[in-house]
């Protein structure tokens, strides 16, 4: 499989974010975004920035996902947009990215549970590098296709340091 390894700078992101567990949002967790994204809220999210991508990520809608305070099991899952520096926010949660080291690799969306397999199961037992525990791993989703999801692509952004 086909990486590379980036260089990502600071960056905030603004959206709605919920807890989930592994399994819990395997199965739950397509349907609450997809239910999310027909509601006023997202239309408002969507329109701070008009879809426009952000300077930093270069894309239009991300996924951040941080582990959650005191457990291995659930993390936090943030469905936003790049902040831009003079947006007003107050009707959303904004959480600082810090700058890091990625390893990206593309797929789509309708590979993307694969892809996330592929990388956790094989690909860091077969280089050297490890999960960078204090950063998100970041799912930027490129071109916002108004088709169906599964031909939107995706690009992976899992934070390493060199082993």
């Amino acid at each position: 499989m086909e990486y590379r390894i980036i260089e990502k700078p600071a960056f905030e992101i603004v959206g709605k974010s919920k807890n989930f567990t592994h399994d819990m949002f395997f199965k739950e967790g397509p349907k609450f975004w997809k239910e999310y994204v027909r509601t006023q809220e997202y239309k408002t999210l969507w329109g701070l920035t008009s879809g426009k991508c952000g300077l930093v990520t270069k894309a239009p809608l991300m996924s951040i996902y941080l582990p959650a305070s005191g457990s291995k099991d659930t993390f936090v899952d943030i469905l936003g947009v790049e902040k831009p520096e003079t947006i007003d926010t107050k009707d959303f949660e904004v959480v600082h990215i810090p700058a890091g080291i990625y390893a990206e690799f593309q797929c789509t969306y309708q590979t993307s549970k694969k892809m996330n397999k592929y990388i956790y199961g094989e690909w860091f037992a077969s280089t050297g590098y490890e999960r960078d525990s204090d950063k998100p791993d970041i799912a930027a989703y490129f071109p916002m296709v108004f088709g169906t999801l599964k031909e939107m692509g995706v690009r992976w952004w899992i934070p390493v340091i060199k082993k």
